[in-house]
């Protein structure tokens, strides 16, 4: 194929950088089928980033929505954050690997909000690309704040400011419409009215052996080809992309803001078809009910908790065990999930298990009871959401389920509990967190 593509460079009509920022993308000669493209452009990203599949898979959508953000019947475009618990975890290499596959791409770095101002304004609703989100000064972060959060809705997306030479004066002022999709990149979170209104892709370092690939010039070459691809499905999609948008709403469940969020990515995969109709469904609803919590915990959450039970060779847990487990590896989140040296909480685990229907359970220390966690409860979650090929968990697993499935018994009542109820006869510190032995 890359002797192909490079004997046919020309013929092939990639865009420039200027091209894809003008919005000048010749589209793709042929129909293009958009099930297989979304597949292609999650496959493609997989290659050059190290990120969670569902989260590629939804940007997969994001990134499609950006070429379709001008259709009048989008009520609410959501922002896409990059983030990442410290330096090194390759935010900038997928900040650009969006800027070459969405809708006029800007890229706008220690960029003043007048400037992105007249950006949006003069382009029409181009992509906007803002890196280093996190260390930008107090007055540049609360004015780019503003215009982020009265972007998000079509009817707020305008600014006013004092009239200038080359504004659109009116009686002294000039207006400049501030819609159109916008990605922001840094370290940590942002303030919660803006994170109310994005979809937060969270990266970490890659594992030492996880190989990801230089863009370089045939990486660009496949990029452009995407982006003509792209370009092709938004001219051939976009009458369909009203009635996909309305259909989205009626079928909604996850509703509110987080609703509005997903409405134009469902639309998109309603449009695909095939396994991307469910893919966009189940996304919406796995990400949302995680509400203010890293959409992407859950998953990540599964797959870390199970080697803890197989190096332990316990079939249950406490929480704090499981706690202090899940601290000893610095490189994960779960060590400094609440900042730095501060590890995640019992009941910050409870609320991102909660979602997959992972409940806290009573767990027996002698005469003591606990909270804690039951393999028997986290396997099937974790074959059904979080379990990839590379982890080999069944592998890992194997001598313990066999023997949980032999015994078919458990040491407590049988009966599942709440994780924010009470438990008597277990000791917990002031704040409400589990104190036990295990």
């Amino acid at each position: 194929m890359a002797k192909h593509i490079n004997d046919d460079l020309n013929a092939l009509n990639l865009p420039s950088d200027d091209d894809r920022e003008f919005g000048r993308v010749e589209p793709w000669p042929e129909p293009v089928n958009l099930a297989g493209l979304l597949d292609e452009i999650v496959s493609t990203l997989d290659e050059y980033v190290y990120c969670d599949q569902r989260m590629l898979e939804r940007d997969a959508l994001w990134i499609t929505s950006t070429w379709l953000s001008d259709h009048p019947a989008i009520d609410a475009f959501p922002l896409l954050i990059i983030t990442a618990p410290d330096k090194g975890c390759g935010k900038t290499r997928y900040l650009e690997l969006i800027g070459e596959l969405a809708c006029k791409p800007i890229f706008a770095g220690n960029i003043t909000g007048a400037a992105v101002f007249r950006i949006l304004n003069e382009r029409n609703g181009p992509t906007v690309l803002i890196d280093e989100w996190d260390s930008l000064g107090e007055k540049a972060k609360a004015m780019m704040t503003n215009l982020v959060n009265n972007g998000y809705r079509r009817r707020s997306a305008w600014t006013y400011r004092a009239a200038s030479k080359d504004g659109a004066s009116s009686k002294g002022l000039d207006r400049y419409r501030i819609w159109g999709p916008k990605v922001l990149c840094g370290i940590g979170r942002a303030t919660p009215t803006i994170m109310s209104r994005a979809h937060i892709t969270n990266l970490e370092k890659k594992p030492s052996d996880h190989r990801v690939e230089a863009l370089g010039a045939q990486g660009r070459t496949r990029f452009g080809i995407l982006n003509r691809k792209l370009a092709r499905v938004a001219a051939d999609y976009y009458e369909a992309y009203g009635p996909a948008i309305e259909w989205a709403r009626k079928t909604d469940k996850v509703g509110n803001r987080g609703g509005d969020n997903w409405l134009p990515l469902r639309a998109a995969g309603l449009l695909a078809g095939e396994h991307w109709t469910e893919i966009g469904d189940t996304l919406a609803a796995m990400f949302s009910s995680q509400t203010d919590e890293d959409p992407s915990a859950g998953a990540e959450l599964l797959r870390d908790l199970l080697p803890a039970f197989t190096e332990s060779g316990k079939e249950k847990l406490t929480s704090e065990h499981l706690i202090r487990w899940l601290s000893e590896d610095l490189e994960k989140r779960w060590a400094n999930f609440n900042g730095y040296g501060k590890p995640i909480t019992a009941r910050q685990l409870a609320k991102v298990l909660r979602p997959y229907g992972v409940r806290s359970r009573t767990v027996a220390i002698g005469e003591q009871r606990f909270k804690g966690y039951h393999l028997e409860d986290l396997w099937p979650k974790v074959k059904a959401y979080g379990a990839r090929e590379e982890d080999q968990v069944t592998d890992l697993l194997g001598p313990l389920l066999d023997e949980l499935g032999g015994k078919g018994e458990s040491s407590d009542d049988g009966r599942k509990e709440d994780d924010s109820s009470r438990d008597d006869t277990a000791s917990k510190t002031s704040d409400g967190d589990e104190r036990s032995p295990g």
